[in-house]
């Protein structure tokens, strides 16, 4: 220790300091240039495309936003399905309902959005949103090849 702090004060400090702690000047530059050619040799990275959702859409979306739970919804059925999934009920929507085709994750989305557990045996169940009171129904099919629909209303 003694040695030590005499080389500090004589102005001997770099013989203190072991030279495998610092990366040389040169030795920097061409770990920098490496990593640009691993850059330039990495895929092109391909850039998302827009959503372009229509105007139609936008609307829903907007009446949707207005509440915590049915904006919640509203995503988790765009995550759950597809986009086109949700286009198609949008243009097949009806003046004040929006139907979509009933699922297994469409049941566990409802059942985590607005806390009704729809059992399928049921034929048909009717519900509300507690916040807005946007109102939903379930529908069984009548026949086995044909599935069961799930609508909510629309409302601004």
């Amino acid at each position: 220790m003694m040695a030590e702090n005499d080389a500090v004060e004589e102005g001997k400090a770099e013989e203190i300091i072991d030279d495998d702690m610092f990366i040389a000047d040169d030795e920097l530059q061409a770990t920098i240039e490496e990593d640009e050619v691993v850059e330039a040799e990495a895929e092109p990275v391909v850039e998302r495309k827009k959503r372009r959702d229509s105007p139609a859409l936008r609307q829903i979306m907007t009446w949707f936003a207005a509440c915590g739970r049915c904006s919640f919804f509203l995503a988790g059925y765009r995550l759950i399905c597809d986009e086109e999934a949700l286009e198609t009920a949008v243009a097949n929507r009806s003046k004040k309902w929006l139907v979509v085709p009933w699922s297994h994750a469409l049941a566990e989305l409802i059942h985590k959005t607005y806390g009704s557990r729809i059992d399928i045996s049921c034929y048909h169940f009717e519900g509300q949103c507690v916040e807005c009171h946007r109102r939903f129904t379930f529908q069984g099919s009548e026949k086995d090849d044909e599935p069961a629909t799930f609508r909510i209303e629309l409302k601004p």
